[in-house]
C-alpha cells in the first residue's frame, strides 16, 4: 500500500510540474523568408494572456525590387507589427499547433536608396519615401521540438494603404521560437 501512495504521488507531483513547466508567458522568434518580389526578416515576441491567446509585437524588415516594364526600382519596407494571436488547432499533446493572428501595421518604405531614378522611357521616378499603415493576417504553423523551442512556418499578408508600390505584400518565413517565463 505504501509503494502504491509513494507511485501515485511523484506521479502527480512529475504531472504537475510538466504541466507547470509548459505554461510560458514570453515568446521569442526569428524568421527570414520571401516577401513580394524580394525577401525579408522578422523578429517577434509574444506575451501570452492565458495557455493559448497573445498578444503580439513583430518587426518585419524586407529588400525588393518592384518591376516597371524592364526596369526595377528597389525598395526596403521597415515595419512594426502589432496584434492578436489565438489558436485555430492545436494537437493534444500541443506538438503541433496552427495559429491565426491580426492587426496593425506601421512603418517606413524607403524606395530606391532614396535617390531618384530615371526609367528607359524617360519617366523619372522621385524619391517617395514615406511612413506607411495598414494591417495584417496570417496564420503560424508551430512544431515543437522541445519543451522550450518551436520551428515555425509564418505566412501573413500584409496591406499598406499609402504605399505607391505594394498595397498588398505577402511575407511567408522559417523560423525559430524560444518560450521563456
Amino acid at each position: 500500500m505504501k509503494k502504491t501512495k509513494l507511485f501515485l504521488g511523484v506521479l502527480l507531483l512529475s504531472a504537475f510540474t510538466k504541466g507547470y513547466s509548459q505554461t510560458y508567458k514570453n515568446a521569442f522568434g526569428v524568421s527570414i523568408g520571401a516577401t513580394q518580389d524580394g525577401y525579408g526578416v522578422m523578429l517577434s515576441h509574444n506575451y501570452f494572456i492565458n495557455d493559448r491567446n497573445s498578444i503580439s509585437a513583430s518587426i518585419l524588415a524586407t529588400d525588393a525590387k518592384y518591376k516597371i516594364g524592364e526596369n526595377k526600382i528597389g525598395y526596403n519596407d521597415i515595419t512594426l507589427n502589432l496584434g492578436y494571436s489565438v489558436p485555430l488547432y492545436l494537437t493534444q499533446n500541443r506538438k503541433f499547433g496552427i495559429v491565426f493572428g491580426s492587426g496593425v501595421v506601421l512603418g517606413y518604405e524607403i524606395v530606391n536608396g532614396n535617390k531618384d531614378l530615371n526609367l528607359s522611357n524617360g519617366s523619372l521616378i522621385l524619391d517617395e519615401s514615406k511612413f506607411i499603415y495598414g494591417a495584417y493576417v496570417g496564420l503560424d504553423f508551430d512544431y515543437l521540438i522541445n519543451d522550450r523551442t518551436t520551428l515555425f512556418i509564418k505566412v501573413n499578408e500584409y496591406y499598406h494603404a499609402n504605399s505607391d508600390l505594394g498595397k498588398f505584400v505577402p511575407f511567408a518565413g522559417i523560423g525559430l521560437r524560444y518560450y521563456t517565463n
